[in-house]
């Protein structure tokens, strides 16, 4: 398939480009009948110029976008498998990685606690010599190896994997914390969002189903619709 799209990039013509008369519209008080008709021409001619606007930059961008669909859905075709099978892998591999890594934690809590238990020994070995030789300097080195025995972790234990080189390039295993919701009950409410689209919706309908939501007040607002040639 081939799609060899030109763009053109042009000047944006002048009648279109120059708004300075339009700057002062903003300043127009309404406060009586008359200034609202001007108020309202103004308005009019203003989304005149944003209609003709808009057409003149879809003449330049409606190319070019879809160019840029025609591109993605050609190589989608591509990706799209390739990345169901990556992640089919990366599945796997995160199976094995895990087990793994379950396996090398294990290795370094049974470490842990045999260093620990070999300086729990020699610290009680040290304070019953301390006390038989009613030395403190047997004592001191009894406490220096009862706190090394402390200080040994045989709980939180949490190992790397090593990085496995490739032919192509390098695999290295990164950790990251997710989430998930287990209760929406104990949710803090400072995490909750609020359902914009739903209750927009419901504004929509309230003149004809009028529903009263706690912390939320329902108005109506008046905009308008113009239409111009």
């Amino acid at each position: 398939m081939e799609n060899n799209t030109s763009i053109q990039i042009k000047q944006i013509p002048t009648d279109i480009s120059n708004i300075r008369h339009f700057y002062d519209y903003e300043n127009l008080k309404v406060t009586c009948k008359d200034e609202y008709e001007t108020a309202a021409t103004y308005f009019l001619q203003v989304k005149h110029h944003l209609k003709i606007t808009e057409a003149e930059r879809t003449k330049i961008t409606g190319p070019i976008n879809q160019a840029l669909k025609n591109t993605n859905d050609l190589f989608k075709r591509i990706s799209d498998p390739l990345n169901k099978i990556k992640n089919a892998l990366e599945s796997k591999l995160r199976i094995f990685a895990d087990s793994e890594r379950k396996k090398l934690e294990e290795e370094e809590r049974l470490r842990r606690e045999e260093e620990k238990r070999k300086f729990d020994e020699q610290a009680k070995a040290a304070k019953l010599e301390a006390m038989e030789l009613e030395s403190e300097t047997a004592l001191e080195t009894a406490h220096t190896l009862q706190k090394r025995a402390d200080s040994i972790d045989t709980e939180n234990v949490i190992v790397k994997q090593t990085v496995r080189a490739g032919s192509i390039g390098t695999m290295a295993e990164r950790r990251t914390w997710k989430w998930k919701v287990t209760d929406e009950k104990l949710i803090p409410r400072s995490l909750l969002v609020v359902d914009e689209k739903q209750l927009n919706a419901m504004a929509k309908a309230y003149g004809q189903n009028e529903q009263a939501i706690p912390g939320i007040e329902f108005y109506q607002e008046t905009s308008f619709s113009a239409t111009t040639r």
